[in-house]
């Protein structure tokens, strides 16, 4: 399905990205060089045959998994990864993140554009902390958006759809919350246990202080997190 092979001059695209025209040809120096990684393959075939649309795109390698992406990316050069690794490994908290660290460091001047369902902000937001450039949603882009993202990744610049500018400032807000906060030490180990789901007494028995200074920080710990109940104030550490 990949194409790896030498290229020969394609036609040259002057007018947008994915539409013809025959008025002038691209060499080998003036393709982007794509690669895919996707655990579904109909997304692959989906993706490849929207690049191949363009004239001035080569699909240079098309990968299933972390591990066919790393050998497939050691054995050709791609200027613009796009990927998914939603599916990606079974162990570890975050699996995706980590193998998304390991193809950075393999390939450290790649661009990646993730090309995801966007249903945790939490990976969308560690993605784009690790390098990631760019970021689609599965669900609304089109196909001339894949286009213009690969082109503008290529530029050097950054595309990020809604769902992951909407990530980004959720996650800003909880930091900066966090950090208004200002918790004692002792309040953060309180709240470290009522996230345990350990009563008063427990707590207390814990942290060698009577129930009553527990009940104590933990109206403390509410009011300065701004929180009704035991449960919202134990998602702030999540």
């Amino acid at each position: 399905m990949s194409n790896t092979g030498n290229k020969t001059p394609r036609q040259k695209n002057d007018a947008r990205p994915g539409e013809g025209n025959d008025s002038a040809t691209a060499s080998d120096d003036d393709l982007i060089r794509v690669g895919i990684c996707d655990a579904s393959a109909t997304v692959r075939y989906g993706l490849e045959s929207i690049f191949k649309t363009a004239s001035d795109i080569s699909v240079e390698m098309v990968a299933a998994n972390q591990g066919e992406a790393l050998e497939k990316l050691s054995a050709n050069d791609v200027d613009v990864l796009v990927f998914d690794f939603e599916d990606w490994g079974n162990g570890g908290d975050r699996p995706g993140l980590e193998y998304l660290g390991k193809l950075l460091e393999a390939k450290p001047n790649i661009k990646v554009a993730l090309f995801t369902n966007c249903h945790s902000g939490e990976e969308i937001t560690g993605a784009i902390e690790r390098g990631v450039q760019g970021v689609l949603c599965k669900r609304q882009a089109q196909p001339e958006d894949l286009l213009n993202s690969v082109h503008t990744l290529h530029r050097g610049g950054t595309d990020l759809s809604p769902c992951a500018t909407e990530a980004l400032l959720s996650n800003l807000q909880v930091k900066q919350l966090k950090s208004q906060a200002n918790l004692s030490t002792r309040e953060r180990e309180v709240l470290e246990l009522i996230a345990e789901g350990k009563t008063n007494h427990a707590i207390a028995d814990s942290l060698y202080i009577s129930e009553r200074t527990v009940k104590f920080h933990v109206s403390s710990i509410l009011s300065k997190l701004k929180v009704k109940n035991r449960t919202e104030a134990a998602l702030w550490l999540l």
